[in-house]
């Protein structure tokens, strides 16, 4: 007989998006004066944080006991199709964690190159559909725009120009340092693009991999009436499992913010300890919580 771990989920859902809401407000409010970071950067890591926090409240949302029982007005397949959002959120975690290694600098450039892909977006759409007047219009427009954001940020053309390309997550994994060694940071992160964590990439991006581990829950009416009840426990399982996972995620962002700037107030190190104890009952929890946050915890005082 499987061993089966009952987990009550609220023990950590209401707690976690209380202290997501308390974390976002103080990266808001006091970010910039607590480590003399700008403010726009302080904004910008409280907007990733807004994101993943929202995306957990959506999978919450969908997955809920009282919607998965509303047959008649939600479909299970929903289930399936909004979890490759995990893998956001283990963008945001990296996007978040690359910036508070150096946020005066990487948190610039961050802006930046958000800035540069637009203008390389303008000027491409200007090469297709230049002479057309709502065209026109639209690019001169936009234009404008970007140049207020760069006279917000002192930043010139020249600047700009130089700004490199936004590292996604998988190059800067796999970007290694002189003598081809890994720093301890894209150690931590590679974690999260192997193992149960890779098919979110899998399947957001459509890969042939993930359609094998998938297909059963969208063609369930296909299926076998014996094998049915199987494939319904299968994606209860795996309801529970994503949800667990997509938490962890937000909570690891949570800890990397607070081991930064150590709010006071709020009991933040309390909550964060009793969230963390609510989910580490579970294994792929406890494999990102040891792999990481234990030590980190105990080196910032977080209990």
């Amino acid at each position: 007989m499987e061993n089966t771990i009952t987990i009550d989920a609220s023990t950590f859902q209401k707690p976690l998006a209380e202290l997501a809401r308390t974390m976002i407000l103080k990266v808001e409010r006091e970010g910039a004066k607590t480590s003399g970071i700008p403010l726009y950067i302080a904004i910008d890591i409280a907007m990733l944080l807004r994101i993943s926090n929202e995306t957990l409240n959506l999978l919450c949302f969908i997955n809920s006991d009282e919607n998965m029982a509303a047959s008649s007005s939600s479909k299970p397949i929903y289930t399936v199709v909004v979890f490759p959002l995990v893998r956001n959120m283990i963008d945001n975690l990296y996007n978040i964690t690359y910036i508070l290694r150096d946020p005066a600098v990487r948190g610039r450039a961050f802006r930046l190159s958000g800035i540069m892909k637009e203008q390389k977006m303008i000027s491409d759409e200007e090469a297709r559909y230049a002479g057309q007047p709502d065209w026109d219009t639209w690019i001169t427009e936009s234009r404008e725009k970007l140049e207020l954001s760069m006279r917000q940020l002192n930043a010139t053309q020249v600047e700009m120009d130089a700004t490199p390309e936004w590292l996604t997550l998988g190059k800067y994994v796999n970007q290694k340092a002189k003598g081809g060694v890994l720093n301890d940071h894209q150690l931590f992160l590679s974690n999260l693009l192997y193992g149960p964590w890779r098919q979110y990439s899998a399947q957001a991006h459509g890969g042939p991999e993930a359609l094998r581990a998938i297909a059963m829950y969208f063609n369930y009416d296909e299926q076998p009436f014996d094998d049915r009840p199987l494939i319904k426990d299968a994606m209860e399982r795996m309801r529970t499992l994503h949800l667990l996972r997509a938490s962890a995620l937000l909570l690891a962002t949570i800890t990397e913010l607070q081991a930064y700037f150590r709010f006071d107030g709020a009991n933040i190190n309390k909550r964060i300890r009793e969230v963390w104890d609510a989910l580490l009952v579970h294994m792929d929890v406890k494999e990102l919580y040891d792999a990481r946050y234990a030590q980190l915890m105990k080196d910032k005082g977080i209990s």
